[in-house]
């Protein structure tokens, strides 16, 4: 039997500017470590657009099992960087449908075993 954790760690900075842009960074560790960035941006003072760029990197680690047998540990990395951006409702304004846009993403996946049984 093993005992799985992650422990996350947030760091969120808000109104780095006239328009509100605001920036997010987490951490985690864990079964399933990554690290991750964004940056939230309105285009224009009433907040009714923004832009997001993104990075993500990390990795996973998943059993492979055989009937109720594991037999393998395979470690799945995943690395993404995008952009998101559109139309959203203005900072504290409550909004029906949230936030909706287009998204432009990159992403790479590459799983290897990692231990035996």
């Amino acid at each position: 039997m093993t005992t799985q954790f992650n422990v996350l760690f947030e760091y969120r900075k808000t109104w780095l500017n006239r328009l509100g842009g605001e920036w997010l960074t987490q951490f985690q560790i864990g079964q399933n470590t990554y690290i991750g960035t964004e940056f939230y941006q309105p285009v224009e003072e009433s907040g009714r657009w923004f832009v997001q760029p993104y990075a993500l990197a990390g990795q996973q680690t998943r059993g492979v099992f055989l009937g109720d047998d594991k037999v393998a540990d395979y470690r799945i990395g995943t690395q993404q960087v995008g952009i998101d951006g559109g139309p959203c409702s203005a900072p504290g304004a409550s909004s029906r449908w949230g936030r909706c846009g287009r998204t432009s993403m990159r992403g790479w996946t590459r799983a290897r075993r990692c231990c035996r049984r």
